[in-house]
């Protein structure tokens, strides 16, 4: 227990550094463009960040690989969890973007929101190694798939809401449709992920009596799915694009993210 907290802990603080040096290198860019009206290349600030979040990466990796290891099974036990198996695919699929594309800058809004998941975890952090068994490979692909596309959700809502703020601050700047199409891809990959897990869940897990979802999670996503779906039809118009589509994507993300985790409430009555 003590290796897995300092793991954890240490991954935690990782990203705190890694936020504060995308966002000093931020404050540069901005200082930058009001002298000269263009946005400067990668610094060492933004190196750094990539760093940080790599190491945290790796150091939350291990963690939940020693709970599931000494745990004996699936770590995922309570959304608190959930939201740290989340934090951790954005982290590994921002660092792998962030190193592969030099034109990627979405590194301070994802390591802000990977902060706000991990301080989640953290308040409902667990008293020992407690762990699920992996009796359900079935149960388990569709938790995943749902984990994954939680993760491309957010990370499409960061890329879009960090390309719209850049367009807006620096006027000069051509519109880009290329940039904007990599957060249609990664909503596309989330769909396809939510859709298999609903298939999954739904179709062949409740036949057999060992469905994993509750009903209002599997409801939830059904209207998630379709209102995504909704929005990628609607942004060949032109009205959809820039600002409406970032949008759509944040507060699409805030609003399934509850659902995607599970969070206790959904089961909960209203008062009559």
């Amino acid at each position: 227990m003590t290796l897995f907290a300092a793991c954890w802990g240490l991954g935690y603080a990782a990203v705190w550094c890694a936020l504060a040096a995308y966002g000093w290198h931020s404050m540069r860019h901005y200082r930058a463009r009001d002298r000269a009206n263009v946005w400067p290349t990668a610094s060492a600030l933004q190196w750094t960040g990539h760093l940080l979040s790599a190491a945290s990466a790796i150091l939350v990796w291990l963690a939940l690989w020693l709970r599931a290891q000494r745990g004996h099974g699936w770590p995922i036990i309570s959304s608190a969890d959930a939201a740290g198996i989340v934090a951790l695919v954005l982290l590994v699929i921002h660092t792998l973007w962030a190193f592969l594309s030099p034109e990627y800058r979405s590194g301070t809004l994802v390591t802000f929101t990977v902060l706000i998941l991990m301080s989640y975890t953290l308040l409902n952090f667990p008293d020992g190694l407690v762990a699920l068994p992996l009796t359900n490979k079935a149960s388990l692909a569709s938790e995943a798939l749902n984990l994954c596309g939680a993760s491309l959700l957010g990370l499409a809502a960061a890329a879009s809401v960090t390309d719209t703020l850049r367009r807006c601050l620096s006027q000069s700047e051509p519109y880009e449709n290329d940039k904007e199409q990599a957060s249609e891809v990664l909503v596309r990959i989330a769909l396809l992920c939510l859709a298999a897990s609903l298939a999954i869940d739904t179709w062949w897990l409740q036949r057999v009596g060992f469905g994993g979802s509750s009903d209002a999670q599997q409801a939830g996503i059904a209207i998630a799915w379709m209102i995504y779906f909704v929005a990628l039809r609607l942004r060949n118009s032109a009205r959809w694009r820039g600002w409406p589509w970032a949008s759509v994507l944040a507060v699409g993300f805030l609003c399934t993210l509850p659902i995607l985790l599970d969070v206790p409430w959904l089961e909960a009555r209203l008062p009559v």
